[in-house]
């Protein structure tokens, strides 16, 4: 069943993410667009590009597959200022895959859920503009399906991290709304990878 994952069907151990977030963010009780005690809640979307490693543990004589990857990604975040310059938070995002129909017409599948706890350090405060490095690091779950006879399914559980540059955009004379823009080198580690269906062959363990 490898070959369900030579398309770039898997998510990466490397990749860049840009995305492109509306923001909703409380008072601000001086000219500064980030400070102590400041939340910022976050929805958007934006796009993954990966490039994929695929290692098959059950045969550990073939070689690793490596390919590449595209995802449509929609982040949940929330901020809290811890200082001026220093916030914590967290991040909820869900990556679909593009994938279309195989050789065969089978329709496949992928998607990945994310949990990350992250830090920002903002450089650059205005009333309108906030800029900020960032690092990310949480759980991710990863599935495939696809419409085969056999049913196959591949899950696999691990970690994530994301090292990003941000500029943060506020509009209006009382700035609570906004736009935030997002680019950053991400990477996943999957070591428990499954693959089953509904045969009797036994299931292929995979990492990636």
């Amino acid at each position: 069943m490898k070959k369900l994952f030579a398309s770039g069907l898997i998510p990466t151990k490397t990749g860049l993410l840009l995305f492109l977030t509306p923001l909703v963010a409380s008072s601000f009780v001086s000219a500064q667009s980030f400070e102590k005690g400041s939340m910022v809640f976050g929805f958007g979307t934006g796009i993954g590009i990966y490039k994929t490693t695929f290692t098959d543990k059950t045969n550990t004589s073939a070689s690793d597959e490596k390919d590449t990857s595209i995802a449509v990604i929609y982040p949940l975040t929330f901020e809290y200022g811890v200082l001026n310059w220093l916030g914590t938070g967290v991040w909820l995002g869900y990556n679909d895959f593009l994938e279309g129909k195989d050789s065969a017409g089978t329709k496949q599948r992928a998607h990945a859920i994310d949990f990350m706890g992250y830090v920002n350090a903002h450089f650059l405060r205005s009333k309108h503009v906030d800029m900020f490095i960032s690092a990310e690091y949480g759980y991710s779950h990863f599935k495939y399906t696809d419409d085969s006879p056999d049913n196959p399914i591949a899950v696999a559980n691990g970690t994530g991290y994301s090292f990003g540059f941000n500029t943060r955009f506020y509009f209006g004379k009382e700035p609570h709304f906004g736009l935030h823009l997002h680019f950053a080198l991400e990477g996943y580690n999957y070591g428990n990878g499954v693959i089953s269906d509904d045969t009797t062959n036994p299931e292929q363990k995979f990492g990636l």
